[in-house]
């Protein structure tokens, strides 16, 4: 793990656990209406999760995201956050979000 400095140690000082059952943390910031936020690390904006793993891991391998294993948008917890490709985060991503999406509607949309 980096040593924090600056905006980015204050952001660690504010990670709070969701209390969803998967041991997910987050900040308290409102996410954008897709369910991501974004962080100013150091003068740069960027999505929460890429931050964090690029602090606790290094830099997202070229060709690779970062992708969340809990399905939790928000999550910052680096257990939680892997490098993948789109085809793997997309295949992964379906079955829950499809879920999601038919519980929400009632599959009638």
């Amino acid at each position: 793990m980096g040593r924090p400095t600056g905006s980015f140690r204050r952001l660690l000082e504010q990670i709070e656990l969701i209390d969803n059952g998967k041991g997910c943390w987050t900040l308290p910031f409102k996410p954008e209406r897709n369910g991501y936020f974004r962080v100013r690390i150091n003068g740069e904006r960027k999505l929460a999760h890429v931050a964090f793993y690029e602090y606790w891991r290094g830099p997202v391998p070229e060709g690779l995201i970062v992708h969340h294993e809990c399905r939790t948008r928000n999550c910052i917890n680096d257990n939680h956050l892997k490098a993948a490709t789109y085809s793997v985060n997309n295949k992964e991503s379906a079955p829950y979000w499809g879920k999601v999406y038919y519980e929400q509607t009632g599959g009638l949309e």
